[in-house]
């Protein structure tokens, strides 16, 4: 499913890790009656963080975060730069050769682009695979008629900086200023939907509207008035 992550920026997320491990300092103090509680509550929280760094070493990327840098080789190996598309809304999206909801995503990517790319969008489509498999790359996204920039990201570096779980597929929507607005985490057949609702907000477009509900079935409306009695 997807999933909208909407996040304080990574100043705030990094200001309260801190302040979590600075309230580990009284641990140094002995267990008391009192304030054993706290105190257990304060070393599993350390624990936690700790085990949360250990296995994915950051944050992923969250709305209002700016989008970390890179460069990366195409399939043509030319260089690719994200700033390369500086003043665009631009759909970061991470997949995998060996990733069958990946490829069931493709055809929807090409349609978002063709659609919107004369509006200021653009499809960025990072491959992940290692070298084994990266020759396989090349001649699948000839298969499936994609003509928007493919890049190559064979140590997983750029994965590691916008989701270190690299989970796939992971699709990042960013505004024109370089800002993240969306996150967009797994796909299943329909929430291509969603995406492309995303587009068109970050393109200049309005929010969807809530759609309407007839009063007539709404339990909450107001019931009608009951017909006058016959005189």
């Amino acid at each position: 499913m997807v999933t909208l992550y909407r996040a304080p920026p990574i100043a705030s997320r990094e200001r309260g890790i801190r302040d979590s491990f600075e309230g580990s300092a009284s641990l140094t103090r002995p267990l008391g009656a009192a304030g054993g509680c706290r105190d257990m509550e304060v070393l599993l929280r350390a624990l936690f963080l700790s085990l949360m760094l250990a296995l994915f070493g950051a944050a992923p990327a969250f709305a209002a975060d700016t989008a970390p840098a890179f460069t990366l080789r195409d399939i043509n190996g030319k260089q690719v730069s994200l700033s390369d598309f500086s003043g665009q809304v631009v759909l970061i999206s991470f997949w995998a050769s060996w990733c069958t909801p990946c490829q069931a995503e493709m055809p929807h990517l090409q349609r978002f682009y063709d659609t919107y790319k004369d509006q200021g969008f653009t499809v960025l489509s990072i491959n992940t695979d290692d070298a084994r498999s990266s020759s396989q790359v090349k001649p699948l996204v000839k298969s499936k008629g994609l003509t928007f920039p493919v890049l190559l990201d064979r140590e997983t570096s750029v994965i590691a900086m916008y989701n270190p779980a690299k989970t796939l597929p992971f699709g990042v929507l960013l505004a024109q200023d370089g800002s993240i607005t969306q996150v967009f985490q797994g796909y299943t057949p329909g929430e291509e939907v969603h995406v492309e609702e995303a587009i068109k907000v970050a393109l200049g477009g309005e929010e969807p509207a809530e759609p309407a509900v007839d009063p007539a079935v709404d339990p909450a409306a107001d019931p009608a008035p009951a017909p006058a009695a016959a005189e």
